[in-house]
């Protein structure tokens, strides 16, 4: 499955909802279909305050020499015991603010049709 979110709210609503400031100059703009690779908005504490800035989505693990393809889903169940996201977990953490999470179903060939259409998860209330 491949994950893909939305963010639609703006940055000063960020900002009063985390309590933080701004790391640097950030842009931001609603985003419909952010995808693993890309340059996302995330909350970062760094141990008193949070702040929110860019970072890219996904992981290269320190051990990796291939710094072009990065790890971007975990299961809760083996994270702290896989190699790749044993330290992160325990020092690198984030918060992503997403509205909506869109997972794409691993394509299933009935006949010659294909199965595109993402299962969402969307907050329900305000």
């Amino acid at each position: 499955m491949c994950g893909r979110y939305t963010l639609t709210v703006t940055l000063d609503e960020l900002m009063v909802h985390f309590y933080s400031s701004l790391s640097g100059s950030v842009r931001h703009q609603p985003r419909f279909n952010i995808s693993p690779s890309q340059t996302v908005l995330a909350v970062i504490n760094d141990g008193v305050h949070n702040r929110i800035g860019p970072l890219k989505w996904g992981l290269i693990p320190s051990w990796s020499k291939d710094d072009k393809t990065a790890l971007a889903n975990a299961r809760a169940e083996t994270l702290k015991d896989k190699p790749a996201f044993k330290v992160p977990f325990a020092r690198k953490r984030c918060l992503i603010p997403a509205e909506e999470m869109k997972a794409y179903p691993v394509p299933s060939l009935v006949g010659n049709a294909r199965n595109d259409v993402p299962e969402c998860i969307q907050q329900l209330a305000p």
